[in-house]
Formats: structure tokens, C-alpha cells, sequence
């Protein structure tokens, strides 16, 4: 999951689980599915802050026993597009199943806890002094989306999109341009929230469209 043994992050949450089910409904193999569960349920272990409801990024990249100390948007990001995508398709039928949707909607439940006045996240999602992070926003307002229309999480939650959305609108240009994008950040220095926060943002960096892309097309999805 990592470049050494042991190394874990929260990307493999998206990279894998939703693969899993998607294959394994695919061709009708029950066990990927129970083991995008199972993964699911690991890795929230592994990356919870139980004091704020957030995620780390990532376990064992600086030795091992060592974990991130960041609630970084982008990384939160990651993890609830996996949970949200295991949580719409997996069937009834898989034991874990309410388990992953209780998973997300208390991971929904943070993040909206520290969504600022304008719908939006920040860099570091606890600290408001940090800019705002317009990859994680999108991640998460997707993962809001998807989880309204599948009845996943309380209907009045559609106001936090709502408002989101239209914050996440005043990021973007008329050209189409992306503004407040954090670059790569994967365990910057000794991963500190103070490393996370000093990680600078850029215009139209390669990781600002994809979620641009899921956060307004579920929004048509919804009828927005």
C-alpha cells in the first residue's frame, strides 16, 4: 500500500475498495466485496481521529509507529470517495454493509462540523487560519451528494451542498481555471499540521479538476 513495508495511505481507500466492488458485482464474487468491506473497516482504524472525527493520511512513511498528525482536506477527500462509493453499491446481502454506511455518514457528520461559512474546507480542515483546499471540498461535496441521493444521510443536509457548491463555484474562472489546489503532499516533512499547512496551493494543479468534475456533475445528478 506504500513504497516499504508497512506503509499505508488513505489513497488506497479510493484506489481499491470501489474496484473491488464494482469488479466483484461485476462477475459475481462475493468475497472482493466482503473485502472491500473489510479493508474499508482496517483502514479506518488505522487513519481515525477519534478526538475530531477526521482522517490522517498516512501510517509508518517516516518508521514505523509514526502517523501524520494532519486533517488534511484532500486526504479526507480520498477517504470519503471510497467510503461513499462502497457505501451506494454494496449490496444487502454483504454483512459489513451497514457498518460502511455508518462509517460514512459519522466521517459526513465531521467534515460538515468543520465546513466553513462559505461551504467550504480548509488545507488543514480544523484550522480556519489555513487556506481554503478547493481538491478536498470537492471530494467531500461529492461524497454528499452521492450519499443524498442514495438516502445515505439526512435529506437537510442538502443546504451544506448547496452551500458548498456555490463557494466551491467562486473558485473557479470564467476560462475554467481552478484556484486553491494543494499540489502533491504526500507526508510533507515530519507530517506535522504545521507541514501540512505550510504545503502551498496552485492554479489549475493536475489533482483541482477530477474533483470539480464528480462535485457538479452529482450535483446535476440531484436535479441542482
Amino acid at each position: 500500500a506504500g513504497r516499504g513495508p508497512g506503509q499505508v495511505w488513505i489513497d488506497m481507500v479510493f484506489a481499491t475498495c470501489p474496484f473491488l466492488v464494482f469488479a466483484g458485482l461485476h462477475f459475481g464474487r462475493d468475497e472482493w466485496l466482503e473485502e472491500a468491506a473489510g479493508q474499508l473497516a482496517a483502514m479506518h482504524t488505522l487513519f481515525w481521529d477519534s478526538a475530531c472525527g477526521l482522517y490522517n493520511q498516512a501510517v509508518n512513511i517516516r518508521g514505523a509507529g509514526h502517523r501524520t498528525e494532519d486533517h488534511w482536506s484532500r486526504g479526507n477527500g480520498w477517504g470519503i470517495l471510497g467510503l461513499c462509493e462502497v457505501a451506494a453499491h454494496l449490496p444487502e446481502r454483504i454483512a459489513r454493509r451497514d457498518l460502511v454506511r455508518r462509517l460514512l455518514r459519522d466521517h459526513l457528520s465531521a467534515c460538515l462540523a468543520h465546513q466553513d461559512g462559505e461551504g467550504m474546507w480548509h488545507q488543514e480542515m480544523t484550522d480556519f487560519e489555513s487556506y481554503t483546499e478547493t481538491s478536498g471540498s470537492g471530494l467531500i461535496l461529492y461524497a454528499l451528494g452521492v450519499a443524498l441521493e442514495h438516502g445515505l444521510c439526512p435529506a437537510d443536509w442538502r443546504a451544506a451542498l448547496l452551500r458548498g457548491l456555490r463557494g466551491y463555484a467562486g473558485y473557479i474562472a470564467l476560462d475554467g481555471s481552478v484556484h486553491n489546489c494543494c499540489i502533491g503532499c504526500m507526508c510533507p516533512g515530519e507530517g506535522t499540521r504545521a507541514d501540512y499547512k505550510a504545503r502551498e496551493w496552485r492554479r489549475n494543479d493536475h489533482h483541482a479538476f477530477g474533483p470539480a468534475a464528480l462535485a457538479f456533475g452529482q450535483a446535476h445528478r440531484l436535479g441542482i
